[in-house]
């Protein structure tokens, strides 16, 4: 069973390259906060008796991508009179009567909430502000209908869009933290049927919860060329040096620094100057295990030639 398959919901950060379950401290640090504070902020909307009393949301991590599972609710008997509600608390939860729901189901509420609070930013092409949305009302008004950009219908509890309002934007740029270029948030929460329901939210969706108005293309040299894939990239290898066992190519403007992935660079000396089809490993891990690099490194495997030599300087190799 996967770990996802746990607790009441997850949040998780998914991305190629880096080792199973790694992520930086910082960033890993900021998304458990966010998560905390999340839980915590639709906890009090749900019973005004979560503001006052201790008590601590427990989590599990794990592997694969980084994964942190909100396991429910647990009272902290610190005072007396957190122990007193520990066994009040204690004794309502067998009997699945705290407000009429116990502490796990509110727990899982929040994460619902979260989830869907996730789903309406994603559906927003700019800054989200909920606000703004264009709601069509059930019936018994029980329920929001928000209309995307796209045509879409989104079906919330209205109770929700009102928590929605005062919803702390710190909290989000915490969670929204550790996305980057080729790491994405995934968002679940288990329904009362036992399904997950989730969402996923990357790097170009993260600028509708944060204010930040940078093109991701300009910060972030060729998305397109993903950590650990194969391409062929066609270019002009424009130098070379044995001693760092690297060499440069020119490619759309810009160069890309390039190592062998086996052996010298020195193998490579035919191509300097010249026209070429380069097959190579996207490598966006050489600064960091856990963060991807802007500029992609190439893992060279051959060189070919597509035109004649330009030049010979037989002495940069």
């Amino acid at each position: 069973m996967s770990l996802k398959d746990e607790g009441v919901g997850f949040v998780s950060y998914e991305w190629k390259g880096a080792p199973s379950g790694v992520i930086d401290a910082s960033s890993g640090g900021q998304a458990l906060l966010g998560l905390d504070d999340a839980v915590r902020y639709f906890n009090r909307r749900q019973s005004a008796g979560f503001g006052p009393t201790p008590y601590e949301i427990p989590v599990l991590t794990g592997s694969g991508s980084w994964v942190a599972v909100v396991l429910g609710i647990l009272a902290v008997p610190a005072t007396a009179f957190g122990m007193a509600y520990a066994k009040k608390a204690g004794e309502k939860m067998a009997e699945k009567d705290f407000s009429d729901i116990g502490f796990k189901d509110v727990a899982r509420k929040s994460m619902d909430a979260l989830v869907k609070f996730i789903r309406l930013a994603k559906s927003k092409k700019g800054k989200f502000d909920v606000r703004k949305l264009e709601i069509q009302w059930s019936e018994d008004a029980t329920i929001a209908i928000i209309r995307t950009e796209d045509g879409e219908h989104i079906a919330v509890p209205a109770e929700y869009i009102r928590w929605y309002a005062t919803l702390p934007a710190a909290t989000l740029k915490r969670l929204c933290t550790p996305i980057a270029p080729g790491r994405e948030m995934t968002v679940g929460a288990r329904q009362e049927d036992g399904t997950l329901d989730v969402v996923t939210f990357d790097i170009l969706d993260r600028r509708s919860l944060t204010d930040e108005d940078t093109e991701i293309d300009s910060e972030f040299l060729f998305p397109d060329l993903v950590h650990g894939t194969d391409v062929v990239l066609e270019g002009i290898v424009t130098r070379g040096n044995q001693s760092t066992n690297s060499m440069g190519l020119q490619y759309r403007g810009h160069i890309l620094n390039c190592t062998p992935g086996t052996g010298s660079v020195k193998r490579f000396k035919p191509a300097l100057f010249e026209q070429c089809k380069v097959y190579a490993t996207v490598n966006r891990h050489v600064s960091s295990l856990t963060t991807l690099d802007y500029r992609p490194t190439l893992l060279v495997h051959d060189v070919v030639s597509i035109e004649e030599r330009v030049i010979d300087q037989p002495g940069l190799f």
